[in-house]
């Protein structure tokens, strides 16, 4: 009952920035990294093994956005419940005290 339910949501704000944080790499990460094996001067085998590698990487960053906006939705979802549990449940305790059925 006194838990305090608040933290799930900074939690879930931090994961939520945690996102943003990996678009920016990803963008930084597309913008200088797989350039380079786009460019028309990269050429031959090592250049699409190199645009095959670096584009799986830049896909991981997608992937991790996606995964830490998961975990900030499921923190979300968790605060909602567990609030909405803890007021039924001071309800029930109030129903109980106001019946006279304390020990």
């Amino acid at each position: 009952m006194t838990t305090d339910l608040g933290l799930l949501t900074t939690a879930a704000t931090g994961w939520e920035s945690i996102a943003g944080e990996f678009k920016k790499v990803e963008t930084r990460y597309g913008e200088s990294v797989q350039r380079i094996a786009l460019d028309q001067n990269c050429a031959g085998l090592s250049a699409g093994a190199a645009q095959t590698n670096f584009a799986a990487t830049r896909y991981e960053y997608a992937a991790a956005q996606t995964q830490a906006k998961a975990i900030a939705g499921l923190l979300t979802d968790a605060h909602e419940c567990f609030t909405d549990l803890k007021r039924k449940l001071e309800s029930a305790r109030d129903e109980v005290i106001a019946a006279g059925m304390t020990g």
